[in-house]
This record gives structure tokens, sequence and C-alpha cells, in this order.
């Protein structure tokens, strides 16, 4: 009998592979390369890989930069909103296995415990974070990472410095740290709870950012987690002027999507764009990939119709705030259920060049994206389930729109062009194995192919616009002209719709290539210091076809859209990772040429400034020696960074993490050493992110009462001894609330920052 049951399972097993194999070709999503990223349609397939040896020879110097940002993005889809780069454990074993080839120094494999590591958390499991209460150690070959002040991870020492180098580079948002104007909680923030010392209930907010939902973990606690299949999410409650049809005019215009063959027909929870905004994100993300990012392969003509609900209108806009869609999902800024619980499931917009990205001149006038909301808006393609998709009903309905807050817009596909067509290559396959490239913007050029050439050039991207157009025209010659469909105004008001004046953002500066920089912009001598003239030098400026562009180009003229301005110089360099190199002349900006930044007292190693010199030098009183000590070690235009800052993040991360990542990176510096040391020195690399600090106390502050650090500590000193003695090395009861500020401070610096010294 056992026979007859091992003859059955061979003879099942090849036809259950090939069921699996045929399923797996039916998926949008065949690996975790599948994603969303601004105009691209969810569930791209597999990239055909280039023949090594012919790659070789056509290598991007841009490539190797691009599949890490792709990667990070990747992760952060895959893992529904989790902090970037946690991994998701269970899939990992299941698709990779342990490795037996991986051992650690005892010769035993990273994967199989010790008997020492029975006590200690797992690989990539959670070792530590506030109101966790397991194990803090980990597995031998694997330490514990704070990602978060709520949550700490067991991983690898290379897992480590990855996860410490992404959390270190800037956002290519203009959002800073949950600078949300309506407050909701970031991803594994609180959300709720009760506090038994006081006897109160949670006081702050109760919403999450986008991808997260507030959880109740203990009747004390409750948290932002991340969105999941078949879990909770806030279900859509319109108010009653948003069940009522709006007298919001109706718009209709043509829209289109960047797409791969497969993904032509989606219609909701997606990006769509002008044809400039379209044409802008192709030259930005995709064409200088090679095989072009997720498979794009066309571009897709659709023709909207959409109106505005009534709350939306009432506040003088037709179009609400763009979201950004990835994988189906919304995902911010901030928060997406809130605002469409206020407003019905409005179509978003934005101008590139303003909130929420980018904000810098992109050179392509008027270009424009949009998000189309559809069902179950808050969970990703994998994870939509019945539920919340009667509950969450996004704004996509047939006919014309009503304007009800569940009826904002109609679509349907009207044409598309492919990408080949649109820039003159006959068979794209062959073309990138015959040495051919589409487009490399370091160069700011192709080989073979020349119709992207020229990124920064306005009258350039204006002429490939027209082309395009021009190619729509004649496919499609009995549709209405791209001109006489176009948009109406994007009338989207940040501070009508948020209630804040967005000001108080920071401002995204524009990325730059060596190639997209042209001659140095001409400055005085007063404004050209000694560390800028040396750097301007030696660097190395590509000249190929960049003549060709704009003169004086400026930082804010210089766009490439994956990089940030640290990725400009050396490759490994974020805004906190502070090297000489990011100082180049060449990003020089006219605000970095002010008087106030050229001074002589950021020029000489004595710091004085030539002002100061004078007043020493002609003052007929004798100026009092206790003056002139501090006129001299206060240099102009300083100030010592704040708490919340971003200055004083950047910062502390160059003293928490930077100094034991790159040691080379800080000269001179040690873990004792002043946070206002490691100020000026990020201060030196990057004069516009960081002042010079004023005094040796820079960077700290005692808490007070009334400050969230001050509760923490006293928790600390009442409670958090006691219930978790182990979080406090070498403190007791009796130490002083300066020592247990230390100490809180090190386990969360982002909420309580160092005291000073008493």
């Amino acid at each position: 009998m056992a026979s007859l049951w091992r003859f059955l399972l061979l003879a099942i097993m090849p036809y259950s592979f090939a069921e699996e194999a045929s399923l797996q070709l039916d998926d949008e999503c065949l690996d975790e390369s599948c994603t969303l990223n601004a105009l691209q349609l969810r569930g791209a397939a597999a990239a055909v890989p280039v023949v090594p040896d012919i790659d070789d020879i056509i290598e991007d110097p841009d490539d190797e930069e691009e599949e890490e940002d792709d990667d990070e993005d990747e992760e952060d889809e895959e893992d529904g909103g989790k902090p970037a780069g946690l991994d998701d454990h269970e899939d990992e074993e299941e698709e990779d296995g342990p490795n037996p080839d991986e051992a650690s120094d005892s010769g035993i494999p990273a994967w199989e415990p010790l008997p020492e590591d029975a006590n200690c958390s797992k690989p990539d499991a959670q070792c530590g974070g506030q109101w966790y209460y397991g194990p803090t150690c980990c597995w031998h070959g694997h330490l514990c990472y704070q990602v978060n002040e709520y949550y700490s991870q067991c991983v690898t020492k290379d897992k480590a410095e990855e996860l410490a180098d992404a959390a270190s580079e800037p956002s290519t948002t203009t959002t800073t740290t949950n600078a949300d104007p309506q407050g909701c909680q970031i991803g594994y923030g609180q959300c709720g709870g009760f506090d038994e010392d006081t006897k109160t209930n949670w006081t702050g907010s109760t919403c999450c950012h986008a991808g997260f939902i507030c959880s109740e973990k203990s009747k004390f606690f409750s948290q932002c987690k991340p969105m999941a299949k078949g879990g909770p999410f806030m279900p859509y409650k319109p108010t009653k002027a948003l069940e009522e049809p709006s007298d919001a005019p109706v718009f209709t215009f043509y829209v289109y999507r960047a797409s791969s063959e497969e993904g032509s027909d989606l219609l909701d929870n997606i990006n769509v764009g002008n044809l400039a905004g379209t044409l802008w994100y192709l030259q930005n993300e995709v064409v200088f990939v090679r095989p072009r990012k997720f498979n794009i392969s066309k571009i897709v003509r659709y023709k909207i119709s959409r109106k505005s609900t009534t709350p939306l209108y009432d506040l003088g806009m037709n179009f609400g705030v763009r979201f950004a869609y990835d994988s189906a999902q919304c995902d911010g800024p901030w928060s997406c259920d809130l605002n469409y619980d206020r407003f019905g499931y409005f179509v978003g917009c934005n101008n590139l060049g303003s909130f929420p990205f980018p904000t810098y001149d992109i050179h392509y006038p008027g270009a424009k994206w949009y998000a189309l909301p559809g069902p179950c808006s808050s969970k990703t393609y994998q994870d939509k389930d019945a539920k919340c998709i009667k509950e969450q009903p996004g704004g996509r309905c047939d006919g014309t729109p009503t304007g009800q807050g569940n009826c904002t817009y109609s679509i349907e596909v009207v044409g598309s062009l492919t990408i080949d067509e649109i820039d003159g290559i006959k068979d794209y396959h062959e073309f990138i194995h015959t040495g051919g490239v589409e487009f490399n913007k370091t160069l700011d050029k192709g080989e073979g192919c020349t119709f992207w050439n020229n990124m920064n050039v306005t009258a350039k991207n204006i002429e490939r616009v027209e082309k395009v157009r021009a190619l729509f025209e004649k496919k499609y010659p009995d549709q209405p002209l791209d001109e006489d469909m176009e948009a109406p105004a994007c009338d989207f008001n940040f501070t009508a719709f948020y209630g804040k004046d967005p000001s108080y953002l920071t401002t995204t500066a524009a990325p730059t290539t060596e190639a997209a920089t042209t001659e140095a912009p001409t400055t005085t001598e007063a404004a050209t210091t000694e560390a800028e003239t040396t750097e301007a030098a030696t660097t190395e400026v590509a000249t190929t076809e960049a003549e060709t562009m704009e003169p004086a180009t400026t930082e804010a003229e210089t766009t490439e859209a994956p990089t940030t301005e640290a990725e400009t110089t050396v490759p490994e360099t974020t805004e906190a990772e502070t090297t000489e190199a990011e100082t180049t002349e060449t990003a020089t900006t006219e605000a970095e040429t002010t008087e106030a930044e050229t001074t002589e007292a950021e020029t000489t190693e004595a710091e004085t400034t030539e002002a100061e010199t004078t007043e020493a030098e002609t003052t007929e009183e004798p100026v009092p020696e206790e003056t002139t000590k501090t006129a001299l070690s206060t240099p102009a235009g300083c100030k010592d960074a704040e708490f919340g800052t971003h200055c004083y993040s950047a910062v502390t991360w160059a003293k928490e993490h930077g100094l034991k990542l790159h040691p080379t990176w800080y000269p001179g510096l040690t873990s004792s050493s002043p946070f206002s040391d490691f100020q000026a020195r990020v201060h030196h690399v990057n004069p516009k992110d960081c002042p010079l600090p004023c005094t040796k106390d820079a960077g700290c502050h005692t808490a007070v009462a009334g400050e969230h650090c001050y509760s923490a500590v006293k928790w600390a000193m009442k409670s958090g001894i006691t219930q978790h003695p182990t979080w406090y090395k070498g403190l007791t009861k009796e130490s002083s609330f300066h020592d247990f500020q230390v100490a809180v401070h090190k386990a969360t610096p982002k909420k309580c920052p160092m005291p000073c010294e008493a």
C-alpha cells in the first residue's frame, strides 16, 4: 500500500508544478520585483536579463545607485508599510530557506541556534522598543538594531549598516519627521492607551499615517500597525454633504500613464499625469534603466471626467492633495483615509515643482500628476478583501460623475503609444543587447537614441511633448487633439485643505549629476571660500553635451529624480554622512553665496569675521577683555542645533551611527566628543543644513515639566528602573534625573535630547 501511495505521489507532482507555473504566469506580479511607483502600473513581470558580457560593455554608472533605490522601494511596498528594511521573516524562510554555507565564527550556521541563544530573539525578530517586554538579546551573528523608538530588530551587522545608511538618506518627499499638519501618528507610533500612574486616557492623536491602522495591544497601549489582509481598516463614513450631488463643474480631459503591456486596463488606485508629467517621469525613472524599469513599454491615454465634492468645492478647490499610490495602496503624504472621510474620494493633483513631489524646477512647463482613488484604497492589491472593497468604495463610477463622495470621476482607455514608437527604437531587445543606451542620465544623452537628450533644457522638453502629441494625432486622427483636451488648472490649496501654511515644510533641493552641471556660476572674491575653491578645482565635470544646456545652471535647475544633493558626490554619502566631497563649488546656489554664509568667519580657522576684526582694531574705547573673548569665540551666523530640527537629527545620526559605521568621515572625533564638535563637522560639509555651533552646550537640553521627555524620564525613575532594570544599566533608584535622561536619550534620541551638564 505504501508503494502505491509513493507511485501516485510521483505521478501527481509534475502536474502540480505545472499548475503552479501556470498560475504564476497568469498573475500580475511574478516576483518581489513587483511594485508601483508614481505613474507605473501595479504588477510587473520580471525583467529580461541582459547578457552579462554585453551588460559590462554598456554599463551605466547610474545603475548601481538606481538598483539600490529600487530594492528599497520594493521592500517598502512588499512589507505594506513596515519601516524600510524590515524583513518578512516568514516569507524569507519559505522562499529562500536557511543558507547552510553561512556560518558564524564558531562554525555553526547563523540560522542554527547555539545553547546560549535559547533566551534571545531569533533573526529578524523584535528585540526592543517602547512597550516591548520580550528578550533584548539576539542569536549569535546578529545584533539588536533600533529601527525607531517603538521597534528594534535582530539583524546581521551588514543589514544594520544598510538600515543605518538608508535611515540617513534624505527623503524624496517634502516632509520632515511627522510633519503631518493633522497630527496623525507615524508607523508603530502610539495612538491610544491608558496611563495607570496618572489614571488618564491617551490624549494624543488616534489616527495613523497611510498604510497603518491604530490597533490595541493592551488596555494600556495602542499602536499604529501595518495594514493586513483581513485586518481592520477605517471604513468610509460619508457626511450628509457627501451623499448629495455637488454643484461643482464637470471637467473632461486626457491623462496619461506609463504602463507595461499587461497593465493598461487598470483604472483606479493609480497615479496618472498629463503628457508633460508622464514624459518627465519616464525620463527620470524609467528609460535610463536597462531593461526599462518595471518592463514599462507604452504610454496609455485615458479620457477622464471628474467633479469635485461639495465640501472640497466650498473651500474653492476642484482637486485635493495628490496622494501617491504604491501597489494600489494610498501611500500619503500622511493620512489618506482621514481626508477621504472629510472630502470624499476626490481626484488629487499637484503641479510638478510643488508639494508633495517633486518640489524643484523640472524644466517641463505645466507638468501635472493626479491620484485616482479606488476601492479599498488603504490596502495593497494583494491584501484587498471583499469587506474592505465594500466599505471603502473609492471615487470611480460610470457615466457622468455626480460629485458625491463615491462618484467623483469616470475614466476610459482611448489609445496608447509604445515607447519604441516615441523614441524611434525598432527592436528594444536587440537594441540593448547590441550596445544601445536609450538614455544615460550622467552623460545626459543616449547612444543610438537621441530622443531623451538634454533633460534639463526647457526648450528640448517642450519639443519632446510636441513630438509625442503629434504621434498621438497621427495614430488617432479621429480623436480630439491633446491641446483641445487639456486638463484644467490644478487648484489644490495646501492652506485651505490642511488649515496650515505650508512654509513649515522642508523644501527638497533639486538633485544634481555631474553632467547636469554646466559652468559653475561666477562668484565674487568674497563668496569664494578656500574650501570651495579647492573642491571646485578638483571636481570632475562631464562636459559631453553639457555645453548645450542653459547657462549658469543652479542646483535648483539640475534635476535627477532618484538622487539627492548628497548623492551627487561620493556615491555612499548622504546628508548626514558628512564628507568633504559634498561641498563642491558646482553645487553652489545663490543662497549659498550670500554675504552671511561667506563671511570671513566661515573661511578662517580662527573664525573671526572682518567686522569683528575691524571692531577690535578701530574702536576708540578699549573693549573689556571678557567681551573680546566672547566675540572671538562666537562666530557670526552661529546657532546651536535645536532639538527636533533637521540639523539636530543629522548631528545625532553622525554621533550615534555615522561614527561607528564610517569613522574616517569624522577625523579627530570620538564617541566622547561633544555634540558641538559633531555639529561643526556637519556644518563644514553642509553649511546650508547646519549652522556653526555657538557654544559647547550645543544640542543639549535638560527636560522640564510639561515636556514628553520629562514625563519619560520621571517614569523611568519611578517605574522603569523597577520593572526593567536591564534597560538602565549602571543606574539605581537613587541615580540623578540627569543620569536617567542620558539613558532615555540613548534609547530614544528623537524623543529625548541629551541633558546639559549640571
